[in-house]
């Protein structure tokens, strides 16, 4: 909530701004997330065993975030010249946990696809064709909410998605 004075009803300019949804860090944190779930997918299918691919798939993300995080925080500290607080230490690692938690939608899929028999190579197709989908929708959601409209709007989410598509592409073609 904001502060205003009630006589004028203008907002000081020193009064707190509230952030609604995720802010642009987050944002694109869990793209890269979508990225690194979707490269380490197609490369560990080779595995050709599904625990190994979902263990590898999870473990390659905490390894990005922990990474992320500790770069954020020495460039966080370093701008600063001083040491983080703890407080600064959490801010920034539940900034980073997109990268992460992008992972579970995939995963999920990929292992509920596998449950049901499907092969190793058919269960890493439906999560990557997942990461297509989460991939469109994220493309979609953000560039409506920045007023594209129309032929834009299609080629806006069509670039996001060519992401995933492009790991389909390499496991395909690389892998077979």
């Amino acid at each position: 909530m904001t502060n205003h004075d009630p006589q004028s009803g203008q907002v000081p300019v020193s009064a707190p701004v509230v952030a609604k949804g995720p802010n642009e860090r987050e944002i694109a944190t869990a793209i890269n997330g979508l990225v690194v779930c979707s490269a380490t997918l197609a490369a560990s299918a080779v595995s050709e065993r599904l625990r190994v691919v979902a263990i590898t798939t999870l473990v390659t993300g905490m390894v990005f975030w922990a990474a992320e995080s500790y770069a954020q925080g020495f460039a966080r500290r370093a701008v600063k010249k001083s040491a983080l607080e703890w407080a600064d230490v959490r801010t920034i690692v539940s900034q980073e946990w997109p990268m992460v938690s992008a992972t579970f939608i995939p995963l999920a899929a990929l292992l509920l696809v596998g449950a049901f028999g499907a092969s190793v190579s058919t269960s890493v197709y439906i999560a990557l064709g997942v990461v297509v989908v989460l991939l469109s929708v994220a493309g979609w959601t953000v560039s409506r909410e920045c007023g594209i409209r129309g032929i834009r709007l299609v080629g806006s989410t069509t670039l996001t998605a060519l992401l995933g598509v492009v790991m389909v592409a390499l496991k395909f073609f690389v892998l077979h």
